[in-house]
């Protein structure tokens, strides 16, 4: 069975504006608040065409390094495949969660 990366807790450890920034991070009203700065970075997971379908969305608390990262399809709905534990997916979602670990290390996040 694929691990379920979505149910685990990640914490980045560099949160300066300067670092996310370099990383490729951006700020966002949408998911900022009084008390917190959030910054996000999205990145395609499967393309076609050269267009993504399917898109990891990571959002970072700089107060905390608080990690939350979410799969979503071109429609912006969550995707489906990566959050259920149909054996018909398992492939696909094991795929995901290598592309997944992989940008998470470049980007300096970690498991908790």
């Amino acid at each position: 069975m694929a691990e379920n990366l979505w149910l685990n807790t990640y914490k980045m450890m560099d949160t300066s504006k300067r670092h996310l920034k370099e990383c490729g991070f951006r700020w966002h009203s949408a998911v900022t608040d009084q008390n917190t700065s959030n910054y996000i970075y999205s990145f395609p997971l499967v393309k076609y065409k050269n267009y993504p379908c399917v898109i990891c969305e990571v959002v970072v608390t700089r107060n905390t390094g608080e990690v939350i990262c979410n799969v979503y399809d071109g429609n912006h709905n969550l995707y489906f495949p990566y959050y259920t534990d149909f054996i018909l997916y398992r492939k696909r979602k094991e795929r995901i969660n290598r592309r997944i670990k992989s940008e998470f290390k470049k980007l300096g996040i970690i498991q908790e």
